[in-house]
């Protein structure tokens, strides 16, 4: 009983923490507080996202890849305190970016459609058995993200570990399957 008493008086301590004093503490390499800090925000990045993209598959992956590369980056944060504009700069510079290639992917579908639908299944193919090749947890996370649907907090929540990690294992999958796309196209 203690102890749930002790977890929720963090709870609500970790609730009325700043943004800077979370920071400071993922900094400080404590995981929690950074996952704290993208339970706060994911709604806004996400939100923003979408925005730009019009799109909620791409607007989760978005705001995924904006965490990561917030995590990776925070050392560069210098204002703790500015990190929710910091993660959606972020984002909103990844959901331009996907939304760019978007446009040229389809522009590259009006010339080209039977030759590029030949393409489309190769590439499926190929897809698909690099995500089979991937190891097993990795292999989970992408199913579950991109064939259930499922967000990285539920994700969290059904594998039991924090959102970072399940978004962590995410970007290294996509950087595998990248690679073993390129290779297949070599």
């Amino acid at each position: 009983m203690e102890s749930a008493a002790r977890t929720r008086i963090e709870g609500v301590a970790a609730g009325v923490q700043s943004d800077g004093q979370l920071v400071a503490q993922a900094k400080a390499g404590q995981r929690e507080a950074y996952r704290l800090l993208v339970v706060r925000h994911e709604r806004a990045v996400r939100a923003l996202a979408w925005s730009v993209l019009g799109d909620h598959h791409g607007a989760e992956d978005v705001a995924q890849e904006a965490f990561v590369t917030a995590y990776q980056k925070l050392v560069s944060l210098r204002r703790g305190e500015l990190f929710a504009a910091w993660v959606c700069r972020i984002a909103r510079r990844l959901a331009v970016r996907a939304a760019r290639r978007r446009k040229k992917d389809a522009a590259a579908l009006k010339h080209e459609p039977a030759a590029i639908a030949e393409d489309a299944a190769r590439d499926h193919h190929d897809l698909m058995r690099a995500v089979a090749g991937l190891p097993k947890r990795m292999r989970t996370l992408v199913l579950m993200t991109y064939f259930e649907d499922r967000t990285a907090a539920e994700i969290a929540q059904i594998q039991g570990c924090p959102v970072g990690t399940v978004t962590a294992l995410l970007s290294r999958a996509r950087r595998r399957l990248a690679g073993r796309l390129r290779e297949s196209h070599e």
